[in-house]
């Protein structure tokens, strides 16, 4: 009788020894994700990144705005969805606080008048912004973390200089007193009509 045929593992252990045969697997299987890595790289450049990073706060006063302007390539469904693509901005205090601030998707409108009918229309591209309001004065940085589900990617944004300012910063609630403060403690008194 004929003994069955064997599969290609079972003939190359019989002649390899055991030593050999692991090394043989452990290099093919190398090989193996080497390879993959290579076109997970490939697909990765096709998939979203950051292509450049403009900011409006190169020195700015206290309390005012800082907007940074992301454009992003790639393709992509739904940019409201932070499932699919999230942007925040770390921003670094001259402390070495951090404060996280999360961007959003941004499409300029303007308003028309049509056969009685005020209607928005989109006005120039759409890009992602990031918004941000210093708390201290001195010299910032920030970074810009795109996060997708094939991974993050992380771009070091230019610093920028805050001065002092007569602004007064953010209404909050004085806990002891329950009355409007701003940041900088000088009260707020809102009168109006009813």
């Amino acid at each position: 009788r004929r003994a069955p045929p064997m599969t290609p593992t079972a003939n190359l252990r019989t002649k390899l020894s055991r030593r050999d045969f692991l090394q043989a697997f452990l290099t093919h299987s190398l090989v193996g994700l080497a390879l993959y890595g290579v076109v997970a790289c490939r697909v990765y450049a096709a998939q979203l990144r950051i292509e450049t990073v403009e900011s409006t706060c190169r020195s700015i006063p206290l309390f005012d705005r800082c907007e940074v302007t992301v454009r992003i390539v790639g393709p992509i469904t739904n940019p409201y969805d932070p499932k699919e693509a999230s942007l925040e901005g770390s921003f670094r205090s001259p402390q070495g606080q951090s404060v996280v601030i999360p961007g959003f998707y941004y499409q300029p409108f303007t308003r028309e008048v049509s056969g009685g009918r005020e209607t928005l229309q989109p006005s120039g591209e759409p890009a992602w912004k990031i918004r941000f309001t210093p708390r201290q004065a001195g010299r910032w940085s920030y970074q810009v973390i795109l996060t997708t589900p094939e991974g993050s990617q992380a771009v070091e944004g230019q610093s920028f200089l805050v001065s002092a300012s007569d602004r007064h910063g953010f209404l909050r609630i004085d806990p002891r007193q329950k009355i409007f403060r701003f940041e900088t403690g000088q009260p707020f008194i809102p009168v109006g009509e009813n």
